[in-house]
């Protein structure tokens, strides 16, 4: 669980962001602190409650890294490469990912709520108890990877892949789905609230 400490303006109740003693919207110089901690993702591996929010981190490698209940909850990740990364207790609620690279990630316990998550790649990942709820989840794979009591409750879903993968007690329920393929999957041990549109 993230046990960040609050802004230090008065009144704001957000969390202070990573080398900081202010939220996001109380930093200064936007432009710098953003590079500043661009600078400190490409360099260190490995990182604990870290608050990464509302940033625009776009074009990084993150390929094998460590995160441990961080927070990247409305951040802008486009053409970041997560490959065989660990995330764990991580929230990226509210993020924008487009044309990320999580093949071969462990994700634990966590968060991805209503983000919005296009032309991705989760293939041959561990995905485990974590939220894709309420997500607009577009032209993405999940090929090959363990869902287990994973949640895709209310998500939006259109052309997507979760073949030969294994969804026991997956949550599918009030989501739209659209050329979403579960070839090879266990998709009756998933949960869905109407019925699903055969292969």
């Amino acid at each position: 669980m993230y046990k960040g400490v609050t802004c230090k303006v008065d009144g704001c109740a957000r969390f202070a962001v990573m080398h900081r003693d202010t939220c996001f919207a109380h930093v200064e110089d936007v432009e710098s602190y953003t590079e500043e901690v661009k600078k400190h993702l490409v360099k260190y591996n490995s990182f604990d409650e870290a608050n990464f929010s509302f940033l625009n981190l776009s074009d990084l490698d993150l390929s094998e890294k460590h995160f441990n209940a961080c927070m990247f909850s409305n951040a802008t990740l486009s053409g970041c490469k997560f490959t065989g990364s660990m995330l764990y207790l991580c929230f990226l609620d509210g993020a924008r990912l487009r044309k990320c690279d999580f093949s071969g990630t462990k994700i634990r316990w966590s968060v991805f709520a209503s983000a919005l998550i296009h032309d991705c790649s989760f293939m041959d990942s561990v995905i485990f108890r974590s939220s894709f709820n309420g997500t607009d989840i577009k032209n993405t794979l999940f090929n090959g990877s363990d869902l287990y009591s994973s949640r895709f409750i209310m998500a939006k879903q259109k052309s997507l892949g979760f073949e030969n993968c294994n969804l026991l007690r997956v949550h599918f329920e009030y989501g739209v789905q659209d050329s979403v393929s579960f070839k090879n999957s266990n998709a009756e041990e998933a949960f869905f609230d109407m019925e699903r549109i055969e292969e």
